[in-house]
């Protein structure tokens, strides 16, 4: 997978589980040389082409955080079906639901055997906000810039649109925002960082601060994204509704940065 030459995706969400993803329904049974998995997830990046899933699974749905396993299933595994969703705002990306139907994983893909699965499944959550930061951020910058540029070559009543008030006074106000927004990704990252060198990740309250401020950061962040995405498109007008400017494929984008790791809402 690093060299580029398989895929990947994991397997978390399910149909009446997206946000509740804890109390999964995904049944597990363990065997003496392998596990049984049973179960639909949905949304599963790159889950139509991957040629290898981590998937999460409960032994008993009563307990979950106690009888949650991690395993890697592959693509060729008797019983594992993918089938592509139609998403409208990311069209080329892969995203899709994974069927395990009674899929037999061999013992030594097991990567979180019985309630290690849950420990597993958190610890990942906090590195996977920060990269939702970091894109979220990618895309800020990428719609400001852009307008900020636009905006300056663009002229009506024989002047450039950065010249009038109304253009570039919300403009700067979105550059402080995402210059603040910038700073607190980066910190969100340092103190994730500073949690893994210092081997902190067994004590609650290391695992509780990490969650609290990747949380609140991929919060402010994307959120952000799509609020600069939407208020350049209106400051720059109609070309930026075409693919003449890439700002109207950034809000698209933005608005699954929201959704994606933790609904925006929960975040909170």
């Amino acid at each position: 997978i690093i060299t580029g030459k398989k895929i990947g995706c994991i397997c978390i969400t399910e149909r009446k589980h997206g946000s509740d993803a804890v109390n999964m329904e995904t049944k597990v049974i363990d065997k003496e040389d392998h596990l049984i998995f049973t179960g639909e997830k949905l949304y599963t990046t790159n889950g139509p082409v991957a040629d290898y899933f981590i998937v999460y699974g409960v032994s008993d749905v009563s307990d979950p955080r106690g009888t949650m396993y991690q395993a890697i299933a592959e693509r060729g595994h008797e019983g594992l079906i993918t089938n592509r969703l139609g998403i409208q705002s990311v069209p080329r990306v892969q995203i899709g639901q994974t069927l395990f139907n009674s899929v037999k994983i061999p013992r030594e893909n097991i990567l979180g055997g019985k309630g290690q699965g849950y420990k597993n499944l958190f610890s990942g959550l906090v590195a996977e906000r920060c990269s939702i930061i970091g894109s979220s951020l990618g895309i800020g910058w990428l719609t400001a810039i852009t307008g900020l540029i636009y905006t300056n070559l663009r002229t009506q009543f024989n002047r450039p649109l950065y010249d009038f008030q109304g253009v570039s006074f919300p403009q700067t106000q979105n550059f402080i925002e995402l210059m603040a927004a910038t700073e607190l990704g980066f910190k969100s990252a340092s103190e994730y960082n500073k949690t893994i060198d210092r081997k902190h990740f067994d004590q609650q309250k290391f695992v509780k601060y990490n969650a609290a401020f990747s949380s609140g950061t991929k919060y402010l962040a994307s959120h952000l994204a799509q609020k600069i995405s939407y208020e350049t498109q209106q400051l720059c007008g109609g070309i930026a509704f075409t693919d003449n400017l890439r700002i109207d494929k950034a809000l698209e984008v933005a608005k699954v940065q929201e959704i994606i790791g933790g609904a925006r809402n929960i975040q909170l």
